[in-house]
């Protein structure tokens, strides 16, 4: 597991969260494991391009697969592909026709909440975006 150089006060985004990239080495063999720099670790790589569109998989090249595998023991997925899968991607609609055709009230007819969200050591692409732009995209 590595840790981060730079000072708590450093990581945050300025709109009261703070950004935590990397920092999970994860419990892989020791030959598994690559020897990463704090930058390595603490890079933010987001860069959508639309990948996974429609829950469509991803195909990598050998090119890419070998950028992949430089940071997949950070959290154990590939952030490589990740950090390219867009913000807002549509998903097919899975679910039971009954539970299709159920309506709910208007949201301004709902009452307001907070949502509290409690989490540890996740990657920005994986979490933090499209957790958060579900949750306003949604309102």
């Amino acid at each position: 597991m590595a840790t981060s150089s730079k000072p708590v006060a450093e990581s945050w985004s300025g709109r009261g969260v703070q950004v935590v990239v990397g920092h999970y080495s994860g419990n892989l063999p020791q030959e598994k494991l690559r020897n990463l720099t704090d930058e390595e670790i603490n890079a933010n790589n987001y860069n959508p391009m639309g990948w996974g569109e429609g829950g469509m998989s991803v195909k990598l090249s050998k090119e890419e697969e070998l950028l992949s595998d430089e940071t997949f023991s950070i959290n154990q997925f590939s952030l490589y592909v990740s950090d390219r899968i867009a913000l807002n991607r549509s998903l097919g609609d899975y679910r039971k026709p009954s539970c299709r055709s159920k309506k709910y009230r208007a949201n301004s007819e709902l009452p307001s909440t907070s949502v509290i969200i409690v989490y540890h050591n996740e990657a920005f692409s994986l979490f933090y975006v499209p957790f958060i732009a579900s949750l306003t995209d949604r309102q």
